[in-house]
């Protein structure tokens, strides 16, 4: 798993840093363009441990939830934090690393995150 993120962030740099002409029509020299991969790459690691510390977020909030049954603050709280994974996971452009179960229940979960407000309960 290591290996195929080290293999995007590169491939992710490369693609962003290639979006230039080459050296010599673009005016740029050797040392700017590799100024430019190395700083994709850091923008994609930084996206990278944003993405990890959300997933770890969402797990832990999940176990929460699992342990505390109708709880509505702590299925809000998962459903805030499946949206902020999925919007890291698109802002770092992994979609095809995560299987698609996975993301579609991403997808449902953070639904109720997504609603501008929450409607209010009955008799109140």
């Amino acid at each position: 798993m290591r290996l195929i993120l080290i293999l995007f962030t590169l491939f992710t740099s490369y693609a962003i840093a290639s979006d230039e002409p080459d050296c010599p029509e673009s005016g740029m020299t050797e040392e700017q363009h590799i100024v430019l991969l190395i700083n994709a790459t850091e923008h994609s690691l930084q996206s990278l441990h944003q993405l990890q510390t959300h997933l770890k977020a969402f797990r832990t909030q999940e176990a929460l939830c699992i342990a505390s049954e109708d709880n509505a603050d702590s299925l809000y709280k998962l459903s805030s934090c499946a949206l902020k994974l999925l919007n890291s996971i698109h802002e770092a452009r992994v979609e095809p690393y995560f299987r698609k179960q996975f993301l579609d229940e991403l997808e449902q979960i953070s639904h109720t995150a997504k609603a501008k407000e929450i409607p209010p309960v009955c008799g109140k």
